[in-house]
């Protein structure tokens, strides 16, 4: 995703004013949006898909928490907003359950065979 790693190669505080900007302060006629938090709801498409895409999951992780940070208020104003949030939330969620089992069983796997082994 370009836009991921474009946000990669910026600093935090970069990351930070970058989310900043999506607010939409723009209110003349000629560039007014339908929605004005459509970027918003755009970067977090962009998000939803990186989450998705299983790929620098902890880097996914920190933007989500510092777009989150920044809008909050936003999101929880705006219907499509929250809505596309609870499927970011609902993936993660079956994400986080997967990794939970693959750690138990690993941990399973172990403690069995450093059992076997004391005999």
């Amino acid at each position: 995703m370009p836009i991921i790693e474009y946000l990669k190669t910026l600093s935090p505080s970069g990351v930070e004013l970058e989310f900043l900007s999506l607010a939409s302060f723009d209110f003349s006629k000629d560039r007014q949006l339908e929605n004005p938090n459509e970027l918003l709801l755009r970067m977090l498409n962009v998000l939803h898909g990186a989450v998705k895409s299983n790929k620098d999951c902890d880097f996914v992780q920190a933007l989500l928490n510092n777009f989150l940070q920044n809008h909050h208020d936003l999101i929880v104003n705006d219907e499509k907003l929250s809505e596309l949030l609870s499927n970011v939330k609902a993936y993660t969620g079956r994400q986080f359950e997967e990794v939970e089992g693959l750690i138990s069983g690993n941990v399973c796997m172990t403690e069995y065979f450093a059992g076997l082994n004391a005999f």
